[in-house]
């Protein structure tokens, strides 16, 4: 219950960056930001990583 609850939260962190990102007119970060947590285990990912350090995930 509590990694759901943590996934959620960082998921709404992400969306709330992208919109900000997106009003500023920022584009490239927009983009990159997409990435910024792990679809499967909801860890944050290093910029540019292919892989989750935590669960070895494919990045998008």
């Amino acid at each position: 219950m509590r990694a759901q609850t943590d996934r959620t939260i960082q998921q709404g962190a992400q969306n709330t960056q992208q919109i900000v990102n997106a009003v500023s007119g920022d584009a490239n970060n927009a983009a990159s930001s997409a990435n910024a947590f792990c679809g499967s285990c909801g860890a944050p990912l290093a910029q540019g990583a292919k892989f989750c350090n935590k669960c070895g995930a494919q990045a998008n």
